[in-house]
């Protein structure tokens, strides 16, 4: 269920950052704290959309040259028994998709991560895995019919 909320909330920040962006304005620029009844952690949202934001490390996953960040979910979670983290970012470019896949097909494996499998069509995800604390989701699809593309990057990793 959290899961459900957290993509639900995430696709409601970027439609609001998308029509905010197509006005003229820089976006929002907000966190959005939501406490966990079931006592399993906090949820974080930040929407980042506008044009002007360079978007946030994400550490040992490399960030598409040139893309706009839309927006950041953060989640406590459990892994492997362990506490974890669930990190869900969105972004986009006005590059193609096959440019974004190639790049992170290259990419993921020289920052370490191993490549679990990869799906190519109207819908592109790849997973990897960095041992047995750390699994990434990657996706991209088509963003509009000038050929850009939104980039969709999960991932989950022990504290």
């Amino acid at each position: 269920m959290k899961k459900i909320l957290l993509i639900i909330l995430s696709l409601v920040l970027v439609l609001l950052g998308t029509s905010l962006t197509a006005c003229g304005k820089t976006g929002i620029n907000n966190t959005i704290h939501i406490p966990d009844s079931e006592g399993g952690g906090d949820i974080e949202i930040t929407g980042l959309a506008g044009g002007d934001k360079t978007p946030e490390d994400f550490g040992d996953i490399p960030i598409y040259p040139g893309c706009v960040q839309l927006a950041k979910v953060t989640a406590e979670e459990e892994m492997n028994g362990q506490p974890g983290i669930f990190d869900h970012r969105i972004y986009s470019t006005s590059d193609s998709v096959e440019k974004v896949v190639a790049f992170y097909k290259d990419k993921m494996p020289a920052n370490g991560w191993t490549e679990d499998s990869w799906y190519e069509g109207t819908a592109n995800m790849g997973s990897y895995s960095k041992g047995e604390s750390s699994v990434a989701v990657i996706s991209v699809v088509a963003a509009d019919t000038e050929g850009g593309a939104m980039l969709t990057i999960d991932k989950k990793y022990q504290k």
